[in-house]
């Protein structure tokens, strides 16, 4: 190998810039590849960041979903309460309706039947009378007199009839 030469020389210096330029492109390389590891870690870092938020989130909207559903249930409890504390007392407000109505039929038909009773007590008098006024007695003033008495006693004797509106 000849020193001299050159193109010795020519390669010692291609050799040298290919060193330098080698050497600040690989320094250029190694920059640009751990900017780039770096951009790759902080996006990896926000992505589990906001999958973590994402958990969070879901696992909130979870609870919120079981407490809606827990509260659905309480809600449909408590009107199946009320109903049929409703039911209950609707029930129990008919039945004391239903009493009192029959006891206020009950106390209708027994004045209805007392008047009725007394009526017929009247006719039947009435008729009695009638008939003896007529078998017994002959005389027209006689039997007006005899007639007038009996039904002033009569009227005395039956108390006054009761009227329900």
């Amino acid at each position: 190998m000849n020193y001299a030469t050159p193109e010795f020389w020519l390669l010692i210096a291609f050799l040298l810039l290919l060193c330098g330029l080698g050497k600040r492109v690989y320094l250029l390389v190694t920059k640009a590849l751990d900017q780039h590891a770096q951009t790759v870690t902080d996006q990896l870092e926000e992505a589990k960041h906001l999958q973590d938020e994402a958990e969070s989130l879901l696992n909130t909207y979870k609870g919120k979903y079981r407490n809606a559903l827990q509260e659905i249930e309480d809600l449909k409890a408590f009107a199946e309460q009320e109903v049929a504390d409703f039911k209950a007392s609707t029930e129990k407000a008919y039945r004391t309706f239903k009493k009192e109505r029959e006891a206020q039929a009950k106390e209708r038909l027994g004045v209805v039947e007392k008047d009725f009773l007394d009526k017929l007590r009247t006719e039947a008098v009435e008729a009695t009378l009638l008939h003896l006024e007529k078998s017994l007695l002959k005389d027209e003033k006689t039997r007006k007199a005899f007639t007038l008495e009996t039904l002033q006693n009569l009227k005395q004797m039956s108390p006054p009839p009761i009227i329900i509106d």
